[in-house]
């Protein structure tokens, strides 16, 4: 009797195990389905309106849908053959959405060309005005980003530190620096980067308009919200597709610097996302503000 029951366990067992991964990979085809819709109706108003904010929400809808059919062919690519199978009608309808949303991207593309095209040629102008308008913050110096590295730590969340960039540019009035480090392991990707925003800070601080924002929202999908982190003002998002996780904070520090915090990965928990926050020294980073004055 029990040579036959335990067989019989396992194979439940195995079964529902099955029946998850089919289960999961079905919701990230699905997710990636209803973003390129979403993709579409954003691309058909900048058509119908011809403004540039909703070009630019066409731009964004379109991102958040390839990235959303990336993961779920990233876990396409780990099923076997017959549970691959098994979703073939729900990968054609995604394919069909992401065609008909790429199609009208295309069809925006166009219009937003032919109606912005002077003022894209323009743009070297601006900016040459914006730099004299620069001119006025008081001879800012950034920061060395090779001094910023200083504050990003050689292992976060218990991942190694698996690359790092740097740069200090400067043009017509505008200086800035920034660096970034990557951290990774088998599955999770982690970035933390900071920005001296330099004689930018005043404009980009109206470019962040969470800034003037009281957001807080949650719902199955995951949570967005403003809030004062180390009593600095931040945003953060959060998001779950399945196991898959994604998270971005952004925190002002000093009214100058912009942390970046960004995670991506299976099964991400608080712990992680508490661990990558805490990895920068966000008092050492505001003594820095008086650098260059």
């Amino acid at each position: 009797m029990w040579k036959r029951i335990i067989p019989l366990a396992a194979l439940l067992f195995f079964g529902a195990g099955c029946a998850d991964e089919v289960r999961e990979e079905r919701a990230l085809i699905e997710r990636a389905e209803e973003r390129y819709e979403e993709a579409e109706e954003w691309a058909e108003k900048a058509v119908e309106e011809g403004s540039e904010d909703t070009w630019i929400k066409a731009e964004e809808a379109r991102e958040r849908a390839e990235e959303a059919w990336e993961r779920a062919q990233e876990a396409r690519a780990h099923l076997a053959e017959n549970k691959r199978r098994r979703l073939d009608e729900d990968w054609a309808a995604a394919r069909e959405a992401r065609e008909e949303a790429l199609d009208a991207w295309e069809e925006a593309a166009d219009v937003f060309d032919r109606r912005f095209g002077d003022v894209l040629r323009g743009f070297g102008e601006k900016m040459r005005r914006l730099g004299d308008a620069f001119r006025d913050e008081g001879g800012v110096k950034p920061v060395d980003w090779r001094k910023l590295e200083d504050l990003l730590p050689r292992r976060a969340a218990g991942m190694k530190r698996v690359d790092v960039e740097g740069e200090r540019v400067g043009a017509l009035g505008i200086h800035l620096s920034k660096v970034t480090a990557e951290y990774e392991d088998d599955d999770r990707e982690m970035e933390l980067t900071i920005v001296d925003l330099g004689t930018l800070r005043r404009a980009a601080m109206t470019g962040l308009d969470w800034l003037d924002l009281d957001l807080d929202r949650e719902g199955d999908w995951g949570f967005e919200r403003t809030l004062t982190y180390r009593g600095f003002p931040a945003h953060e998002r959060f998001e779950r597709e399945g196991s898959w996780r994604t998270y971005e904070m952004e925190i002002v520090v000093g009214e100058r610097f912009v942390v970046t915090v960004e995670a991506k990965g299976r099964d991400l928990d608080e712990s992680d996302l508490d661990d990558l926050r805490e990895a920068i020294d966000y008092d050492d980073l505001d003594a820095m503000k008086r650098v260059g004055r």
